[in-house]
């Protein structure tokens, strides 16, 4: 049975509303309590001041060991001739031939359950991967301990890495967040290879997130940066509307995490590009101090936990109503005069839509959820949002647009087109 379109008079308006917000509001309240920084401090973190062989307030023990063979350790030693800054720099070193592997280490206490912190330093690697039965390991390192030193996990594990570097790379920023876990007292930071080749470490910092709460949100910025009152308040206004107007709402706070630029933010996370969400974790990691784009893929997360990528992208950019400043059904319009525009269903599948310029596939598939939430609501829209995947072929999203909707996906592209046609 074919659905009929629903008519858009009461819905666009809604939409209109939420991408324009209302005026920004005097904040006080619960923007007001912000958490500074912990003052956390990674003593000689730049591996300048020398206590022996080792850099002082550092110690050297052991991250893995071959057992049954004879002992040969790797390379530990400071370096005066490779430094990122000041004078010198932390290596460790290994070869085929290495059976125990040294991992330098430092206990910061003092620490509170549930402070958000960050663990950074820069690394340098030369030739560095597994060889045989080796582990791979080229990393920073913590791990927490309770009061009588045993063992405390987070995030479910004993022990959080950063990115892992492989092969030969000039100095490169890596990091992690966590919670400090219930139980915990201490924080070890540690400095880890257990792989042939060199990796060089400097500048190892531990330091707090800058937090405030929110209604809906707790914000997280770094030290040096900054979250203006206005762009917390309209991120929570995007917030309230989107919950109201799809019905769905998270369980808790969502965690924004604004970083200062592409770099920090891909260094922190190991994902590159502007934004991206961790639904399941209630996360919005954004270089952006306003974001309403990746708050969408949180709420949707309880519809459908793998959308296909045309509505999971789509109903994010859709609900927004612009693209790159510019109206969405003005800016498919362009497309299509310019030629650039790509029919939906050859960006239906996810390696597709990814493998083509952001600025084709976001605006179109952004367009047509925009059409198919003013023609059909919302009710409409989350049966089909629930019912596509994101493993699905272009058949496949065909054949779940028509049960969803009533018409298979080609046969509504066309009728958005002609609408915008006749709209110019």
């Amino acid at each position: 049975m074919r659905s009929r379109p629903r008519s858009g008079r009461g819905l666009a308006p809604a939409l209109a509303a939420l991408v324009a917000l209302a005026a920004p509001v005097a904040l006080g309240g619960p923007f007001a309590a912000a958490a500074g920084a912990q003052g956390v401090v990674v003593a000689n973190g730049s591996f300048e001041e020398e206590d022996g062989r080792l850099p002082r307030a550092w110690s050297r023990g052991i991250g893995a060991q071959v057992l049954g063979v004879d002992p040969v350790e790797s390379e530990c030693r400071l370096d005066d001739a490779v430094a990122r800054s000041g004078k010198r720099s932390l290596l460790l070193a290994g070869s085929s031939g290495t059976t125990v592997w040294t991992v330098v280490e430092q206990r910061i206490g003092g620490l509170a359950p549930g402070a958000r912190l960050l663990v950074t330093g820069w690394v340098r690697t030369d030739a560095v991967g597994p060889e045989g039965k080796q582990s791979f390991n080229c990393n920073l390192l913590v791990y927490f301990t309770d009061a009588k030193g045993g063992r405390v996990a987070a995030d479910g594990a004993r022990l959080l890495a950063t990115e892992q570097l492989r092969g030969s790379n000039d100095w490169r920023r890596v990091g992690r967040s966590f919670i400090v876990p219930e139980g915990a007292t201490a924080a070890t930071v540690g400095c880890f290879l257990s792989c042939t080749g060199k990796a060089w470490f400097d500048d190892v910092t531990l330091s707090s997130w800058i937090s405030k709460k929110g209604r809906g949100y707790e914000f997280h910025h770094l030290e040096g940066d900054s979250l203006p009152a206005e762009a917390m308040d309209f991120n929570e206004r995007a917030l309230e509307g989107f919950a109201r107007l799809f019905g769905v709402a998270p369980k808790g706070p969502i965690q924004y995490y604004k970083y200062p630029d592409n770099e920090t933010k891909g260094a922190l996370t190991g994902r590159p590009g502007n934004a991206h969400a961790v639904p399941e974790r209630l996360e919005v990691h954004t270089i952006h101090a306003r974001d309403n784009h990746e708050v969408v893929h949180v709420l949707m997360h309880a519809v459908n936990p793998e959308p296909n990528v045309l509505l999971g992208e789509g109903l994010a950019v859709g609900i927004s109503g612009k693209w790159q400043g510019a109206p969405l059904d003005e800016y498919v319009r362009k497309m299509r005069a310019e030629g650039r525009y790509v029919p939906l269903r050859e960006i239906a599948e996810g390696k597709a839509f990814r493998a083509l310029d952001d600025h084709v596939t976001y605006p179109e598939s952004g367009g047509f959820a925009k059409y198919l939430l003013e023609t059909f609501g919302v009710e409409a829209v989350k049966k089909v949002y629930a019912e596509t995947r994101a493993g699905d072929s272009a058949d496949e999203v065909e054949a779940r647009f028509k049960g969803s909707i009533g018409e298979p996906l080609s046969k509504l592209e066309e009728r958005w087109l002609r609408k915008l046609e006749a709209e110019k």
